[in-house]
């Protein structure tokens, strides 16, 4: 069955036909909600023709799929337009059927939770030329929107100052208390920083610590003494990060401030009076701009009743673009991560659905979200960008959880992510938190303000539901961009058996104070292996290892601010990591570092059979850092003969084929085949052409077996030799 929706439908008409007939008494239809309402009058009819008296059982609903009970495919072809939402589109266990919800052939149909604000009026306001409209559903309390969009660009929230940030003076907190909430309810502000504004009251303090930022509004604020009292405790110490790495008070900056509407292409929205403020950027005129604030805070809802095993499963969104969502609630502690922040696509309760090529834009969340008891969900070849938090959010129950709340199996690959922590600026490209066997690969992750990729939760070494995941052949780079620190590339947290990280190219990470690793192995982790990667580029450290019982293998490591490896913490007896075939470029700094004043001696430690090169000064040096104070260097003779580590590794040139432009390409004659070194093709990473990718329709499940297979790219065929 075919079903469309047209700009030109009627949700009165049957929608089985392309255009109005000549009559124009049927057509398509006008909305994907009057789409929804045919189809659920088609398959109330199903299940009543298989279940005349009532609706079935678990076990029988699934019977009758597998039986095949409806048969054939339903296609509701969307042609091109926009079509808004007043609502989020819901699906349920009942919609069950194998529906797409697909792009006409050669169009582009953008579902629009915002909406086109008009009626501007040019005045001077403050010595400065704007537009101003008046909004009466803010005025009235019904709406709010923290993000404005103008001629499909995020513009600027008005906000002091207009670049980087104001600086704690004093932020007044209590020794031995840095790592928790004690007095973090108040500050004292630089001389000349903060005012007395009309606007404060409605304005928000956004600061950037630790690895989070945190948005308080504003409780009082005292001139003569520059005291600030904020609304509610801040969950940090307004420090910008632990003073153990030098760090010193936090950055924050004041945002939706009318005082600091100044700049061109700022925006200011007045809650009381329902006025909106845009100062417009040279050329913009009304008649020609569009300017979109968001409505909806979701654009779609698949919820199932996992309770009663009843799931939303085979429908497919293919072709598709989601623009313009809301934040749905008021600004706060948005938790590591962002992981307290909704999806603009919501999912809980879905098996055997797929998103394939759609785009995803302009929200003020994350862009999906996976929640509890989704399985076998395909992400496919999506861009996902200009987003308030993060791209892709899974999640489900941990280990001591309900079984049927589990979450796994699911595949995020070919996805572009980009642009985003643009209100939530600790929020990553991909958070997994609790779920097991998924595959993340083949997605190009990039400018986020926190980790591209961030797999694991938990903090302890206990019983996981996080294992079995594959990381693979992800392009990462830009991520953090100096503004929070204690990141990765790729972040890990808690034990992870069977969980690989392999053949990723991931460079250019920048934290604020400490903690930017391309890969990061945090507190807690366990049995991961990484191997194949190329990483490069980093204002700390590339490779930061916690835990316990890791293997890093065959990958390339070049150029740490630094240092190349970190070992912050091991376990007593235990091994920490085994470093092992890998190729190691510096230029002058450390190789190995310790951290958190302990020695490398004292780390549960094996390295051997890797190939070490440094570019300046040719000898090698390691490093016992010393919790901030002066650190203790010492040669690589040493670490090899009094150590007893790399024995029988080799330094010399790797013969790079350019490492001006970061070509890591391994001459015939290079060292690196003397210790087994497999060729690294970097142009795996990243996504593909949509053929390679794509499956026979209807296949949207990922399997067992295809979780567990071990995909081999490392033969000499696939790599470059000169």
């Amino acid at each position: 069955m075919e079903l469309y929706i047209a700009q030109n439908g009627s949700d009165q008409w049957s929608g089985q036909l392309i255009s109005p007939n000549a009559g124009m008494t049927d057509g398509p239809l006008a909305t994907i909600y009057g789409a929804i309402r045919v189809l659920e009058k088609k398959l109330s009819l199903h299940w009543h023709k298989q279940y005349p008296h009532g609706l079935p059982t678990p076990k029988e609903a699934w019977e009758t799929e597998c039986s095949g009970a409806w048969t054939g495919t339903i296609t509701v072809w969307i042609r091109s337009g926009r079509y808004t939402l007043d609502r989020p589109i819901e699906l349920h266990w009942y919609h069950t059927a194998p529906i797409t919800f697909s792009a006409y052939p050669g169009e582009q149909p953008v579902i629009d939770g915002g909406e086109l604000i008009k009626d501007w009026q040019m005045k001077k306001v403050n010595g400065i030329d704007m537009w101003v409209t008046e909004l009466p559903d803010v005025a009235e309390g019904k709406w709010f929107f923290r993000q404005l969009f103008v001629n499909g660009r995020r513009a600027e929230r008005a906000r002091l100052p207009h670049k980087k940030w104001f600086w704690v003076e004093d932020s007044l907190f209590s020794a031995g208390q840095i790592l928790n909430s004690v007095d973090a309810d108040k500050f004292r502000s630089a001389p000349g920083d903060l005012h007395n504004w009309q606007s404060l009251p409605d304005a928000e303090i956004v600061f950037l610590h630790y690895w989070v930022e945190q948005r308080i509004p504003v409780a009082s604020f005292d001139l003569a003494d520059r005291l600030v009292k904020l609304a509610e405790k801040s969950s940090r110490p307004l420090l910008q990060a632990h003073p153990a790495h030098g760090a010193g008070n936090a950055p924050y900056y004041v945002d939706n401030l009318f005082e600091g509407l100044q700049e061109l292409g700022q925006w200011y929205l007045q809650r009381q009076t329902g006025k909106l403020y845009y100062i417009p950027l040279p050329g913009e005129q009304p008649g020609d701009t569009e300017i979109y604030a968001p409505r909806t805070t979701q654009f779609l809802r698949l919820v199932g009743d996992i309770e009663k095993h009843r799931l939303v499963q085979f429908i497919r969104f293919e072709g598709l673009t989601f623009r313009h969502a809301s934040i749905e609630a008021d600004a706060g502690y948005s938790g590591q991560a962002a992981s307290n922040v909704p999806g603009a696509i919501y999912l809980e309760g879905v098996q055997y659905c797929s998103f394939k090529n759609c785009t995803i834009e302009h929200v003020g969340g994350y862009g999906i979200e996976l929640s509890d008891g989704c399985f076998s969900i395909r992400m496919e070849g999506n861009t996902i960008r200009d987003m308030g938090a993060g791209g892709i959010k899974i999640n489900g129950s941990n280990d001591k959880g309900p079984l049927e709340r589990c979450t796994g199996l699911n595949r995020i690959s070919d996805n572009h992510i980009h642009t985003g922590g643009q209100h939530f600026h600790s929020a990553v490209g991909v958070l997994l938190r609790y779920s097991y066997g998924n595959v993340i690969a083949h997605n190009h992750i990039h400018d986020l303000y926190y980790s591209g990729i961030s797999v694991g939760w938990g903090w302890n070494y206990g019983e996981t539901s996080i294992h079995d995941n594959r990381i693979e052949y992800n392009h990462i780079h830009n991520i953090g961009q100096g503004w929070l620190s204690d990141m990765g590339g790729i972040y890990m947290l808690s034990p992870q058996s069977g969980t690989v990280i392999r053949g990723n190219l991931i460079h250019d990470i920048k934290a604020a104070v400490y903690g930017a690793s391309c890969i990061y192995l945090d507190d807690n982790t366990a049995h991961t292996l990484v191997e194949n990667n190329i990483c490069y580029n980093t204002n700390r450290d590339l490779l930061n290892i916690k835990g316990r019982e890791h293997i890093v293998r065959n990958n390339i490591f070049a150029f740490g601010d630094q240092g190349i490896m970190r070992l912050a913490h091991g376990e007593a007896g235990l091994c920490a990591c085994t470093f092992t075939r890998n190729v190691v470029i510096t230029k002058g700094k450390p190789v190995f570092r310790s951290g958190y004043s302990d020695r490398l001696a004292d780390r549960g430690f094996q390295s051997d059979l890797n190939l070490f090169w440094d570019l300046e000064n040719g000898e090698l040096c390691c490093e016992d850092q010393n919790d901030g104070k002066a650190s203790d260097f010492f040669s690589f003779t040493v670490w090899q003969d009094e150590l007893r580590q790399d024995r029988h590794s080799i330094i010399a040139d790797p013969l790079c084929r350019d490492l001006t432009q970061f070509d890591f390409t391994l001459a015939a004659g290079s060292s690196a085949w003397e210790i087994n070194f497999e060729p690294i093709d970097a142009d795996l990473a990243g996504p593909r052409v949509p053929e390679v990718y794509d499956l026979r329709p209807g296949l949207t499940g990922v399997s067992p077996s295809e979780i567990n297979k071990s995909t081999d790219h490392n033969s000499a065929t696939n790599g470059h030799i000169d």
